[in-house]
């Protein structure tokens, strides 16, 4: 997936954790900053 993402030249968060994937899998909204490393849950 990784490697898809930067083809596509898109965001992505790989290796988060077993429990942070479970959070972000949940969630309806996300901040995803990557260049100051945020991945948040809004919602």
């Amino acid at each position: 997936m990784a490697i898809r993402a930067a083809e596509f030249g898109l965001p992505a968060a790989i290796g988060v954790g077993e429990q942070r994937y479970r959070e972000v899998a949940q969630a309806r909204v996300l901040e995803l900053d990557p260049p100051r490393q945020i991945l948040r849950v809004i919602r």
